[in-house]
C-alpha cells in the first residue's frame, strides 16, 4: 500500500512539474508575441509621425485652390416645350439639388461607398485601418480607405494632372483638403455635390444623367433595385456596366443591397424583394 502511494505521489509531482514546465514555455511565447506587437506598434506610429511631419509643411490649403466648374448638359426645346435635343461635351451631367434624388440613391451611395460618411469628418481612420489590414492579407491592394469628402475633393479641386503624383502624397493631399472642406460644408451639401461630380460610367457624370442614361427617368423618380444598381457602379465603371455585363452588374447591385440591409437602411423584405 505505501509502495502504491508512493509511486501515485510521484506521478503527481512528474505531471506537476510537466504543466509547470508547459506553462513556462507558453507564458514565455506570450511575452514574446506582446512585446513583438508593441514594438510594431510602436515602430508603425513613429514612421507615420516621422513621415507625417516630413510631409506636412507642404500640406494644401483649401483657400489656395479653386474648384473646376462643373460641365452640364444644354437641353434644346421647340416652341410646345418638347425635348428636342441635349447638347453636351466629354461631360453629360445634369446639376440637380439633394431634395432631387430619390433618397434610396442617397443611402445606396452612403452604404456602399463611405458607410461611416455621418461620422467622421472627412477622414475615416477605421476605413483606413481596415483597409490596410486587407491589402496586407492579400498581399494586394484590395481596397481604399477614402471618404466620399475625400473623392469630392479630388473630383473637383485636384487637377486631373496632378492626380498622377505618387499615391501617399496625393492621398496625404486628398486627406488635408477633405478635412478643411468639413469644416465649411454640412454633410447633405457634400452628399449633394458628390452625387453630382461622380462618374456613373457611359459618359454619365453624376445622379440626374445615370438615372436618364440607364432607367430613361429622373434621379427622383428611381427604385431601390435602380439605385443600387447605379451605387454599385461608382466603383468600377467599366466593370460594373449594365449595359455591357449585366450579370456583373447585378451581382454587384445585390453587394449594395446587402450593404444597405447590414448598415440598417432597408429591412429583409424590402431587400428580398429588390434582390428578385
Amino acid at each position: 500500500d505505501l509502495a502504491r502511494v508512493s509511486r501515485r505521489r510521484k506521478r503527481r509531482q512528474i505531471k506537476r512539474q510537466s504543466c509547470g514546465r508547459a506553462w513556462g514555455i507558453v507564458r514565455i511565447l506570450l511575452v514574446g508575441v506582446f512585446s513583438a506587437s508593441l514594438l510594431s506598434v510602436v515602430a508603425g506610429v513613429g514612421a507615420f509621425a516621422y513621415t507625417y511631419r516630413t510631409v506636412s509643411e507642404n500640406l494644401p490649403e483649401l483657400d489656395r485652390y479653386r474648384n473646376t466648374e462643373l460641365a452640364q448638359t444644354s437641353v434644346v426645346y421647340n416652341s410646345a416645350g418638347e425635348v428636342v435635343d441635349e447638347l453636351h461635351g466629354v461631360q453629360n451631367r445634369f446639376v440637380v439639388a439633394l431634395s432631387e434624388v430619390d433618397p434610396t440613391l442617397r443611402d445606396a451611395v452612403v452604404a456602399i461607398e463611405d458607410q461611416r460618411f455621418y461620422e467622421h469628418r472627412g477622414l475615416d481612420f477605421e476605413a483606413v485601418g481596415r483597409a490596410a489590414w486587407e491589402n496586407v492579407r492579400s498581399l494586394s491592394i484590395q481596397e481604399g480607405g477614402s471618404t466620399i469628402t475625400q473623392q469630392l475633393v479630388k473630383n473637383t479641386y485636384i487637377a486631373q494632372e496632378q492626380r498622377q503624383i505618387p499615391s501617399f502624397r496625393r492621398k496625404m493631399a486628398e486627406a488635408s483638403l477633405a478635412w478643411q472642406y468639413e469644416e465649411i460644408h454640412s454633410k447633405d451639401k457634400i452628399l449633394e455635390q458628390y452625387l453630382n461630380t461622380v462618374y456613373f460610367g457611359a459618359n454619365a457624370y453624376g445622379a440626374e444623367a445615370a438615372a436618364r442614361t440607364y432607367y430613361n427617368k429622373a434621379a427622383a423618380d428611381l427604385t431601390l433595385p435602380e439605385s443600387a444598381m447605379l451605387a454599385g457602379i461608382i466603383n468600377l465603371p467599366g466593370t460594373y456596366d449594365p449595359f455591357s455585363d449585366p450579370e456583373s452588374a447585378k451581382a454587384r447591385r445585390n453587394v449594395v443591397l446587402d450593404r444597405m440591409l447590414e448598415h440598417g437602411y432597408i429591412d429583409e423584405e424590402e431587400h428580398a424583394a429588390a434582390a428578385a
